[in-house]
């Protein structure tokens, strides 16, 4: 890619779809090892996963941010990060999955379920959420100054058994001056009297915590790539954070549904 190459983004913003907006490569960057197209072509909030094409009608990208109080200052990533993701063959029985529609679906912090409903099993249920929180984490950046501070969160050694969710989380924070790396090994109990897991939006916790990013007037922040974070479990008692808030959703119930099929501590 070359820089001023015509762009073409058709995009979905505030729900109007196919919404189709041109401008420029204005820029080739690399932020934390990865690159991205920074382009001139105008969008707003809904076109995130929106197709870049070139003026041969190639998709050459993918939007995925924007500084917001910039103008036309938005950012895709070049398609061949997104190639494997499409030459990559995933299957889960139905099964493994929990159901929107059914009990788990249903089951709402303090409420409790029989756990002789239809439903996956509590195996199936601990593989799929072993599964899932392996992939989870964030991706988050913030622009401070005339740097970039990064913060991620990945989790390691997830273990899903006896009633229990075991995994160890890795944060980092790394930018201008800013260097954090962190673990800390964490446990979900899955046994309650009754569901108790939730999913709530919540701040990112070392940008937030260590330069309160948006409120420095010397040094303004401006969000990139992840703009909210998810977290599931119990507050003050441990979780997990997700980028999606889907997601996010499904695992509080599939955990809800662990729950009702563990029941209260034997002892």
């Amino acid at each position: 890619m070359d820089l001023g190459q015509p762009v073409i983004v058709v995009g979905n913003p505030e729900g109007l779809e196919q919404t189709v907006s041109n401008g420029l490569i204005s820029a080739i960057r690399e932020f934390d090892g990865r690159k991205l197209f920074q382009i001139s072509a105008p969008i707003s909030e809904g076109s995130s996963g929106s197709p870049v094409f070139n003026d041969h009608g190639e998709v050459i990208g993918v939007v995925v941010s924007s500084i917001e109080k910039g103008q036309n200052l938005n950012f895709a990533v070049p398609i061949n990060y997104a190639k494997p993701l499409l030459e990559q063959s995933i299957e889960e029985p139905i099964s493994s999955l929990p159901k929107r529609n059914g009990m788990e679906a249903q089951i709402q912090p303090g409420q409790s379920s029989a756990p002789n409903e239809a439903g996956p099993t509590l195996a199936e249920t601990l593989d799929w959420l072993e599964d899932k929180v392996r992939a989870a984490g964030y991706y988050h950046c913030a622009s401070r100054g005339k740097g970039m501070l990064c913060e991620k969160m990945s989790y390691e050694s997830v273990e899903a058994r006896d009633c229990q969710l075991t995994f160890t989380s890795i944060g980092t924070l790394s930018g201008p001056s800013a260097s954090l790396p962190a673990s800390s090994s964490d446990t979900i109990s899955l046994h309650a009297a009754s569901p108790d897991i939730s999913a709530s939006s919540t701040s990112f916790p070392f940008i937030s915590d260590k330069i309160a990013c948006g409120k420095q007037k010397h040094k303004p922040c401006q969000i990139l790539f992840d703009r909210e974070a998810f977290f599931v479990g119990r507050p003050g008692k441990g979780g997990v954070y997700f980028s999606s808030k889907d997601m996010a959703d499904r695992v509080a119930r599939a955990m809800n549904h662990a729950i009702a099929l563990c029941g209260p501590e034997p002892f």
